[in-house]
């Protein structure tokens, strides 16, 4: 399924959520942009229902601007202009 879907973008109503994915260290920093920790956006497109529909998961460099957009242009669909 992965293959068959990953390459298709993500459309209608989608909320995106960035998070940081990495395992309990003792000692040293905590939190986000701690060492061993890698950053990741996840984007959830809804049914009509507002339910999850379609999900996407991907590891980003950061969650600068710059990023974070050039990325979403591969994943979204544009919205329709009125």
């Amino acid at each position: 399924m992965a293959r068959r879907e990953g390459d298709k973008p993500l459309s209608g109503r989608v909320e995106m959520d960035a998070a940081w994915l990495g395992g309990v260290r003792s000692g040293g920093k905590q939190g986000r942009g701690a060492p061993g920790k890698t950053p990741f956006v996840v984007a959830v497109s809804t049914g009509p229902e507002g339910g999850p529909h379609k999900a996407r998961l991907a590891p980003v460099k950061g969650f600068r601007k710059r990023e974070i957009a050039r990325d979403t242009k591969r994943w979204l669909t544009p919205a329709p202009r009125s």
